[in-house]
């Protein structure tokens, strides 16, 4: 039976203990760690700079995908400056990041939160297999923002991941960067005034 992806969605913007999270969930926050904030920032100034070219392009030159398109190109384009060859190309016009064991696929997601695809065979292989017939098989997991219905505002960010076309979680992911910076380790460095106390987060690389 699926699960209720509307219970999913609303649970998941708050903090869950570790004992109640499925593994596969738990697998996937503790391999990404601090790279789920940097996904974050990625989707979040894709969607800034989609919006800035689509306004200056004029009406007579747009159509109804044009900020789909200028969204998907801003995300894969500002993935590879930062990640560099883990972008790959996949089958079908499709790009994958390939990153701590999984490959991330980043997709519009529904109102209902699925991905927002055209029924084909390959998008039913994607969300009932789970895994990419790449060397070590990678899991999918989708990563996909919800827009307002004329992308004048990014609502949510989150991650899925479908097997068998059932969604078997399903976390917001602007929360958990939250909760990894809060839970961040506490590192001491000695000053010559005494100790200064402060979050260690991992340095990260500029998105451009």
């Amino acid at each position: 039976m699926t699960p209720n992806l509307n219970t999913l969605f609303e649970d998941s913007k708050e903090n869950h203990p570790k004992s109640s999270k499925s593994p596969s969930q738990q697998r996937f926050e503790d391999k990404q760690g601090q790279e789920i904030a940097v996904l974050v920032n990625i989707i979040n100034s894709a969607f800034d700079d989609m919006r800035n070219q689509v306004n200056d392009i004029p009406s007579g030159y747009k159509n109804h995908l044009t900020k789909a398109n200028r969204m998907n190109e801003q995300i894969k384009g500002k993935l590879t400056d930062h990640y560099g060859d883990r972008v790959k190309p996949l089958s079908h016009n499709r790009f994958g990041l390939f990153l701590n064991d999984y490959v991330l696929l980043f997709k519009k997601f529904t109102n209902k939160g699925l991905p927002s695809n055209i029924r084909t065979k390959n998008s039913v292989m994607l969300s009932t297999k789970g895994k990419l017939n790449f060397p070590g098989e990678p899991e999918i997991v989708f990563i996909g923002f919800t827009v307002t219905p004329g992308y004048e505002l990014l609502r949510t960010i989150k991650a899925v991941r479908i097997v068998d076309e059932e969604v078997q979680w399903a976390v917001n992911l602007e929360g958990l960067a939250g909760d990894i910076r809060r839970n961040a380790p506490i590192v001491v460095t000695p000053t010559e005034g005494g100790l200064v106390v402060k979050p260690k987060i991992q340095q990260q690389k500029k998105t451009g």
